[in-house]
């Protein structure tokens, strides 16, 4: 199942999938200029005013491999 088959409202079948995920893609974009298409420079926009909010850099990490299903990093006392 993908992430966007977990969301509370396409479970309800208050949203298809199609919008499930279009709601997701609207959430990295610029409000005045949705395409429904996301830029590299959306992505790095979203991610940085996420971050703001983790105050510990391999928490951050840690929490962006496992949303995206990334290999965790092995974090040493230099990092």
């Amino acid at each position: 199942k993908s992430h966007a088959e977990q969301h509370p409202n396409y479970k309800s079948g208050k949203w298809t999938l199609q919008e499930t995920l279009e709601q997701f893609l609207k959430s990295f974009e610029n409000p005045e200029e949705q395409d429904g298409q996301v830029t590299r420079e959306e992505f790095i926009n979203y991610y940085a005013c996420v971050s703001v909010t983790i105050e510990d850099d391999c928490y951050f990490d840690h929490t962006m491999r496992s949303t995206w299903g990334l290999p965790q990093k092995k974090w040493s006392s230099k990092d």
